[in-house]
């Protein structure tokens, strides 16, 4: 199987590629990889839809807008601010599901841009934590989630989180050097991780009061 510099390379600066693990081949100019940039307009799709429904365009709304706008940077110019926008994003979702079960009003607002802050300054100063920042905000969210969770979740929240782990699965399933993946395809198995995850996201915090 061939190896991730194989299946993404380009005679267009290559190490700017950040997203070349995510299957799709990187190609020269602007937009590295076309599919999976543009499927990033789910997450603000998504948002917006939220927002409407909500009518607060703020919050969970405006943290997918958000996730949208850096995995376009990622996936697009891609490089080291590329990377820094797009894992902030991520970060900013767990952060303001843990910050809202933690606290209400303006100091569960003070509370999130804290986490959001300090995600940020740790990325910043060490690119390769992603990881370990998303996973322990998101530790802390299901946790505090946990805690106040009622007897019998909505329904919207099931099935968000339902298309959440199917999104897992097929993102896991087709990364660079995986069986599933065809690096020059218009069907790129990381495009419908976005559509998934943004329609699970949206769901889980349509769920759930004060989004």
């Amino acid at each position: 199987m061939p190896g991730d510099a194989e299946l993404n390379s380009d005679t267009d600066n290559p190490a700017r590629h950040i997203a070349r693990g995510d299957c799709e081949r990187c190609r020269a100019g602007l937009i590295a990889q076309p599919v999976n940039a543009w499927s990033s307009m789910a997450y603000l799709g998504a948002g917006a839809v939220l927002a409407a429904r909500t009518h607060r365009i703020r919050g969970a709304p405006l943290a997918l807008a958000a996730v949208g706008a850096g995995s376009m940077a990622y996936h697009g110019p891609g490089g080291p601010w590329g990377q820094w926008l797009h894992d902030v994003s991520l970060a900013s979702v767990p952060a303001l599901a843990a910050s809202r079960e933690l606290a209400s009003g303006p100091l569960g607002g003070a509370l999130n841009g804290a986490l959001v802050g300090a995600a940020g300054a740790m990325l910043r100063s060490r690119p390769g934590s992603a990881n370990a920042v998303v996973a322990t905000l998101g530790a802390l969210a299901g946790v505090t989630a946990l805690l106040r969770a009622p007897r019998r979740p909505a329904r919207a929240q099931v099935v968000g989180a339902g298309l959440l782990l199917a999104g897992v699965g097929v993102h896991s399933a087709t990364r660079t050097g995986m069986r599933w993946c065809r690096p020059d395809s218009h069907l790129q198995g990381h495009a419908l991780w976005h559509v998934l995850s943004a329609a699970g996201l949206a769901l889980m915090a349509h769920g759930r009061s004060g989004v």
